[in-house]
């Protein structure tokens, strides 16, 4: 499997694209797509700047790159996809100087996961969970010693 960062308007709406406010890394096997995560600047995604949920104190002043959604093709489901996926967003996020990487899983009330991943991929991959109020769910993976800890709010 091969991944790579997104660079055709075909897969992101074109006007979110041009303006390189949506981004993305794709995964590839046997040259055909099999996976997508949609992953870019927390500030870039409106639903997130409008609603006070999803900011913590600690956000201010910090570059944080956030996971909004995963789409793996059906017949590659459970083949890891998404947790390759997951990994290639932290290690370029780490090159690129982010502070961390967020993510919003959802734990569905019938214990099947949601569209923004399982929660308990991202706990395998050092991620913490920060929040937890009334559904809307905040898991957190530090990239560099911040002094800032990780903690439920």
């Amino acid at each position: 499997m091969m991944l790579k960062k997104s660079t055709s308007s075909v897969i992101l709406p074109k006007g979110l694209y041009k303006e390189g406010k949506l981004n993305g890394f794709i995964a590839y096997s046997n040259n055909s797509v099999v996976g997508w995560c949609n992953a870019g600047l927390k500030q870039n995604y409106e639903r997130l700047c409008r609603e006070p949920v999803w900011w913590t104190e600690s956000n201010d002043n910090k570059k944080v790159l956030s996971i909004v959604c995963y789409v793996v093709k059906p017949d590659m489901q459970r083949k890891g996809i998404a947790t390759s996926l997951l990994k290639a967003v932290c290690e370029e996020a780490n090159k690129e100087g982010f502070d961390y990487v967020e993510a919003y899983p959802g734990i569905n009330e019938d214990g099947t996961p949601s569209y923004h991943g399982n929660y308990s991929m991202y706990t395998k991959q050092g991620f913490k969970l920060i929040k937890n109020h009334s559904g809307n769910t905040i898991a957190r993976r530090y990239l560099h010693d911040t002094n800032d800890c990780h903690r439920l709010r």
